[in-house]
């Protein structure tokens, strides 16, 4: 089963917000409309009526004009809210009044939005509420008939929305993690595991953008493989590969988190630093890190790498100096 974290993570928040201040909206409505087909009739039924209606205009209202304060704590808490409210409509219009028909519109929501093992703890609430009748007013076979025949339908409505809207989540979250899985793989190359030339050119332009606002220095090194062309012709392509695939390996692991390396062209690499001149800020060398794949005994032959470093001076910020 789903967690509710990930659940909720594939919910359309912002819209489901809005459709339940619809419904409270609609539910006020509709009450108001039946009201003359069930007036109440219980003592303080009047004030029950209107603070009830009252309740639904002000949840409507919140989750309508103020859908980015409401937690989805609060939206399941107004799901949970409305069998109560619904139950105490039926209590003051009479155990077989319309009013009962609303218990529908809260049940197939709460089904839709909520997570399963949030809906099964709802649905013995609501069930609750439903048969809340038998209670106060006592058993009697027209009344259970009545009460048990909607429970019939109510109940499997909400667990086939419930089981609906899960399997639509659980697909847009696959498609979403396989989305993300295809982005990343475009911006590596497959060769090297370095980031390709398309992830190179955006991330430097972020970070000349970066380093302009900022007034950072920021430095490129390009370093370009002296010898490659004599591997490849000497012992095959093969060879070749698996040659960019140690400087690959060399570049990933000599760099550091400040420094971003990338497969640049064909036999040229390039690693992006947010410093430049082989300084630190303070002015003193840094350690820039040193990579290579150098030949051996049995091996294809080693291959040298002959760098350009360009660096981007110190820049003021856009907004000035403080």
């Amino acid at each position: 089963m789903m967690p509710s974290s990930e659940f909720y993570a594939a919910l359309d928040l912002a819209t489901a917000k809005r459709i339940g201040g619809i419904l409270w909206a609609a539910g006020a409505a509709i009450t108001l409309a039946m009201l003359p087909l069930a007036i109440p009739d219980r003592p303080l039924g009047w004030v029950v009526f209107g603070v009830v209606v009252l309740s639904c205009i002000a949840l409507a209202l919140r989750l309508l004009r103020s859908p980015d304060r409401v937690s989805i704590n609060e939206l399941w808490a107004s799901s949970f809210l409305a069998p109560g409210a619904i139950a105490a409509l039926v209590w003051v219009g009479g155990s077989m009044s319309p009013y009962a028909e609303l218990f529908l519109l809260s049940c197939v929501y709460t089904g839709a939005v909520h997570p399963p093992r949030r809906v099964f703890v709802y649905l013995v609430w609501f069930s609750a509420a439903v048969c809340a009748p038998l209670v106060y007013d006592g058993w009697s076979s027209d009344l259970a008939a009545h009460i048990f025949g909607h429970l019939i339908i109510w109940l499997p409505i909400t667990l086939v929305a419930m089981a609906y809207t899960a399997r639509v989540r659980s697909q847009r979250l696959g498609l979403t993690a396989e989305g993300n899985r295809a982005r990343a793989q475009a911006r590596l190359d497959a060769l090297t595991g370095l980031q390709n030339r398309r992830a190179f050119d955006e991330e430097a332009t972020a970070a000349v953008q970066a380093a302009h606002a900022a007034g950072r220095r920021l430095s490129v090194l390009v370093a370009d493989l002296d010898g490659f062309k004599r591997v490849n012709d000497t012992y095959g392509h093969l060879a070749g590969d698996e040659c960019l695939r140690a400087v690959g390996a060399a570049i990933g692991g000599a760099v550091r988190a400040i420094l971003h390396g990338a497969r640049w062209r064909a036999d040229a690499a390039g690693v992006r630093h947010g410093r430049a001149g082989g300084r630190d800020e303070r002015g003193g060398p840094h350690d820039e890190g040193r990579c290579g794949a150098a030949g051996s005994e049995g091996d294809v032959g080693g291959v040298g790498a002959g760098r350009g470093e360009a660096a981007l001076p110190r820049i003021s910020p856009l907004w000035g100096d403080e």
